[in-house]
């Protein structure tokens, strides 16, 4: 039983991510500029991407330690390794690093991706 809401939380994890991409919903404290100047444009989203790279950059980096450490440790009330648990840090940084190279590439949210 257990398990099972452990793969639901991930499924909808993974699958949430991907439609707030689509409906162009990230949770965001500023909104991005939608008009004004090319080069105002690019540089916020130019500007966006250093932030997520510095930000979530060292996450990445760090986390095999970081689950490496959790495989050594027992939860108690699974009695799983934490690594299983762990586990859903790095996967939502590549998840958001997916992202992120979706926009840099042009697949903008209201135009499907073949057509970017």
């Amino acid at each position: 039983m257990v398990w099972m809401v452990a793969i639901l939380a991930i499924l909808f994890l993974v699958c949430g991510t991907a439609v707030a991409f689509r409906a162009d919903r990230d949770p965001r404290l500023i909104q991005p500029p939608a008009t004004g100047a090319k080069a105002w444009l690019i540089s916020a989203a130019w500007l966006r991407t250093a932030a997520t790279v510095l930000f979530l950059g060292p996450v990445l980096y760090h986390s095999d330690r970081f689950l490496a450490r959790g495989l050594h440790r027992i939860s108690e009330g699974l009695e799983v390794p934490m690594a299983f648990i762990t586990v859903a840090v790095p996967l939502t940084v590549v998840i958001i690093f997916v992202h992120l190279i979706a926009r840099l590439i042009g697949a903008a949210p209201d135009q499907p991706a073949g057509d970017a």
